[in-house]
């Protein structure tokens, strides 16, 4: 996945042991905007994303390990960023 620069729509849902963002330090553009990142209980770091600059949603729920949102400071414009089940 390290060669993969654009997607539609990402959603990162459901996995348990998942860490890292590993793989996707090339993502540059999410077309449609919408960013979905929840019930990952062991996700640490989204540091991965830090290429993307432009989103229309950023969706963080449920993902206990997360303590800070460093791979999103690129991020320029963002119309809405529900955020929750961030514990630290």
């Amino acid at each position: 996945m390290n060669s993969l620069e654009k997607v539609t729509d990402l959603t990162i849902s459901g996995n348990q042991s998942l860490n890292s963002l590993n793989g996707l330090n090339n993502l540059a553009t999410i077309s449609s905007g919408n960013l979905m990142i929840r019930n990952n209980p062991a996700l640490a770091s989204i540091a991965e994303l830090s290429n993307v600059s432009s989103l229309n949603t950023i969706e963080i729920d449920s993902n206990n390990a997360l303590m800070n949102l460093t791979g999103l400071e690129n991020i320029t414009s963002l119309q809405s960023l529900p955020s929750k089940g961030m514990t630290h």
